[in-house]
C-alpha cells in the first residue's frame, strides 16, 4: 500500500494570493517606498500587496509597534529581497530624515496612526501628537528629501456627523470632525494640503470607509462583534 505524501503548505502562495494581483504599471521613476504603519492592520496588507506583486519597488516598512500592531501581519515577508523593516516613530525627525537619506526614499504612503475613537476621548493629546506631528515631520522630512510621492490615508469621519438620507459627499465636502480623533486626521490633511501648495510636494488624500478583513485589531467595531458571536456573548 503506497503511502501517503504529506501535504507542504506554501505560505507564500497563500499571501501571495490573499493580496490579489497588479493593478498598475510600476512607475519608473520611484524605487524606494517607505510604508508608515506597516505592522499595522491596513498598512501591512499594502505593504504585503507591494511585496509580493511589485518586485520591482523596494518597500521600507517603518513602525513603533504600538499595542494594535504586530510583526506577525509581516512575518512571511522576511528574507525578500526587496523587503525591510525599521522599528522607529514618526514624530522623531532625525530619525525620519536619516532613514529617508539612507535609504533613498522616493515615495512615502503615510498610515501610521492612532486610530480608535474610543480611546481619543481619554487621551486626546497622543492622538495629536501622533497623527498631526507624525504627519507633520515626515511632510518636513519629504520636503528636504524631494520625494516624488506622498499618499496620505485618512478617514470618512473627517466629514463628521451626516444624516441619514442627506447629501452625499464629495472630497469638496465640508470638513467637520465631532470627535478628538477625527479632528487630528482634519489637522492632518490640512498640513499635507498645505506642503503641496507651499512647496510642490505631490500628494494624494485618500479617505477609508470602515475597513475590515484578516489581521485586524479586534478592538473595532466588525471582528470585536465576530468575536463576541462566536463566544456567545452580548454587547
Amino acid at each position: 500500500m503506497a503511502k501517503k505524501m504529506k501535504e507542504t503548505v506554501d505560505f507564500d502562495t497563500i499571501v501571495a494570493t490573499d493580496v490579489g494581483e497588479r493593478i498598475f504599471d510600476a512607475r519608473k521613476d520611484i524605487k524606494n517606498i517607505m510604508i508608515t504603519g506597516g505592522a499595522g492592520f491596513i498598512a501591512s496588507y499594502l505593504v504585503r500587496k507591494f511585496v509580493f506583486t511589485y518586485p520591482e519597488y523596494n518597500i521600507v516598512n517603518v513602525d513603533k509597534i504600538d499595542y494594535c500592531s504586530s510583526l506577525n501581519n509581516v512575518k512571511h515577508l522576511e528574507g525578500k529581497p526587496n523587503y525591510s523593516f525599521v522599528k522607529a516613530d514618526i514624530t522623531d525627525m532625525d530619525a525620519m530624515l536619516k532613514l529617508m537619506k539612507l535609504r533613498q526614499i522616493d515615495a512615502i504612503f503615510n498610515l501610521a496612526a492612532q486610530t480608535h475613537v474610543d480611546n481619543s476621548f481619554g487621551n486626546s493629546a497622543e492622538f495629536t501628537y501622533n497623527n498631526v506631528m507624525g504627519t507633520h515631520v515626515l511632510l518636513e522630512a519629504a520636503r528636504v528629501q524631494k520625494i516624488k510621492l506622498f499618499v496620505h490615508i485618512s478617514t470618512d469621519e473627517v466629514y463628521g456627523e451626516v444624516a441619514h438620507g442627506g447629501a452625499d459627499l464629495i472630497e469638496q465636502s465640508l470638513l467637520s470632525p465631532t470627535n478628538p480623533y477625527a479632528a487630528t486626521k482634519g489637522a492632518a490633511e490640512m498640513l499635507v494640503g498645505a506642503y503641496h501648495k507651499s512647496f510642490k510636494i505631490p500628494c494624494i488624500i485618500t479617505r477609508s470607509n470602515n475597513v475590515y478583513g484578516p489581521y485586524q485589531f479586534p478592538e473595532k467595531i466588525i471582528p470585536k462583534f465576530v468575536n463576541l458571536l462566536k463566544s456567545g456573548k452580548k454587547w
